[in-house]
């Protein structure tokens, strides 16, 4: 795993005048018959590290990779699971060369990843949710070998847990454990665990729909890789052990009960095998 995939960055920033229990609740969920789609895009930039040690290489040339999004989730209603759904996401990239002191390691390329998720919640109370999801992705066209990918599992499973403290402040946790792409390697099994803070602070001043998410993101990597270009070059082993501490910052603000905007910002504080260490993302939302 190398990717600040803190895509995490993404949190939301929304605001009704009058307010309930649960009412931070809902906005994590969709009821049976709602459908939600969305477009976006992200930016991954900042110093990359091959290496697995906590050391930045000066002479590495910093990440550079765009990605768009369209993704589509329709919501299912209670099954064997309360609040389930289904979602496809469909994803473009393009990532730019990487160098060690000017000479070429690996070189641009643009690719295409499906990805598929359904889930549902154990739990879902006024002031409580408790969920889990299950994904599947598929690297339509991916250059496996290279460092400075989008992060993606051929399958992966993640829990989902959120507190409701008040009606403007809640708690929200994650973990997920992935496969990476098996072999030929360019990601390795991992997991993946957050803690955030969601406050709806457009509610605290008695206004519209506007909301903060923020707090911590940790990703590791179970199994190390031997990444041969970079084993080639002046770094050294070229194993690859991806560690990641990083730190997301997310608004959304929903406009009205249909359309909703958000972007984010995720920030490495201390990482290893790592494609980068900022990432920028935007959405546009709509729900029916």
């Amino acid at each position: 795993m190398r990717r600040i995939l803190a895509i995490f960055l993404f949190a939301g920033l929304f605001s009704p005048v009058t307010t309930r229990a649960g009412e931070l609740i809902d906005t994590e969920i969709l009821k049976g018959g709602q459908t939600r789609v969305s477009i976006g895009g992200g930016y991954l930039y900042g110093v990359i590290s091959p290496p697995d040690s906590f050391d930045e290489v000066s002479g590495t040339n910093e990440a550079k990779m765009y990605e768009e999004n369209l993704r589509y989730t329709q919501g299912l209603g209670h099954g064997f699971l309360k609040d389930m759904f289904v979602e496809m996401e469909s994803k473009t990239f393009q990532s730019g060369q990487e160098t060690v002191n000017g000479a070429v390691v690996h070189p641009a390329n643009n690719g295409w990843i499906l990805n598929a998720r359904s889930g549902g919640n154990f739990v879902h109370t006024p002031r409580f949710l408790f969920g889990t999801w299950i994904e599947a992705g598929s690297p339509v066209l991916l250059t496996k070998a290279k460092f400075v990918n989008p992060s993606v599992n051929y399958v992966g499973i993640g829990f989902k847990m959120m507190e409701e403290l008040s009606r403007n402040f809640g708690l929200i946790q994650t973990a997920f454990v992935g496969s990476g792409l098996f072999l030929p390697r360019n990601q390795n099994p991992n997991v993946k665990g957050s803690f955030l803070v969601i406050m709806n602070i457009g509610k605290m001043a008695g206004g519209g729909n506007f909301t903060v998410k923020s707090g911590g993101l940790a990703q590791a990597d179970l199994t190390a890789r031997v990444d041969s270009a970079y084993q080639a070059s002046a770094l050294g082993s070229g194993r690859i052990k991806n560690m990641l501490f990083s730190t997301p910052f997310l608004l959304e603000w929903s406009f009205n009960r249909e359309w909703s905007i958000d972007g984010g910002y995720v920030m490495k504080w201390v990482g290893r095998s790592v494609a980068g260490s900022r990432y920028a993302v935007f959405n546009l939302t709509r729900e029916f």
